[in-house]
């Protein structure tokens, strides 16, 4: 179990890059007043409660895999303009949950440029897929088979600035995307299912 009690100041994950974490309450965390935080090629599995979980400004999280965790696979409250990207998260109750109230760039979930293949693929979560709350954006994704019969592919929640979904592939949950927000170019193919 690595926490981050003290914060973690301009650290570039060296000792936590490509790194297998132990099975315990939460797989990483990843907290307030820590900044610059990079995690990339970790996994987390087996955990009771989150498999990742970061409550601070980071850099990105990319390149991971977080399943068969008792909550959440990648939980994020306020991470900033941080890229998560290239994700593999599945098997989780839910799989990527992000609110971020920061003002300027949103927190990015996915990558707009779909030529680099650099969008998370979230399946086989029990209950949400992604779900996002304030100024993120959600785009590149692909999300399917989130299994519970109430099942949302993504979640998109405006409580703060508006949440936007743009260019992913939502297929086989029981509601592809659920929104009262911005959602463009996204394919959802929801076969006698709610689709947005």
């Amino acid at each position: 179990f690595f926490q981050a009690e003290d914060g973690i100041r301009d650290y570039k994950v060296t000792g936590v890059q490509t790194c297998a974490l132990p099975i315990s309450g939460m797989g990483l965390w990843v907290r307030e007043d820590s900044s610059n935080f990079l995690g990339n090629r970790l996994v987390s599995s087996g955990n009771t409660t989150d498999g990742i979980r970061i409550d601070s400004a980071i850099g990105s999280l990319s390149d991971s895999v977080a399943f068969a965790n008792g909550g959440t696979g990648l939980a994020l409250t306020n991470p900033g303009a941080a890229r998560v990207e290239a994700n593999r998260v599945y098997g989780n109750r839910n799989g990527i949950t992000v609110s971020n109230s920061t003002t300027g760039d949103p927190t990015v979930i996915g990558n707009a440029d779909l030529s680099l293949a650099r969008g998370n693929l979230v399946s086989g979560n029990l209950e949400k897929g992604i779900q996002v709350d304030g100024n993120v954006l959600v785009v590149g994704n692909t999300v399917w088979d989130q299994s519970s019969s109430s099942g949302v592919g993504i979640h998109l929640d405006s409580i703060t600035v508006g949440a936007e979904a743009r260019s992913n592939v939502v297929f086989d949950n029981s509601t592809g995307i659920q929104t009262d927000s911005y959602v463009a170019n996204s394919r959802i193919v929801e076969i006698g299912r709610a689709h947005v």
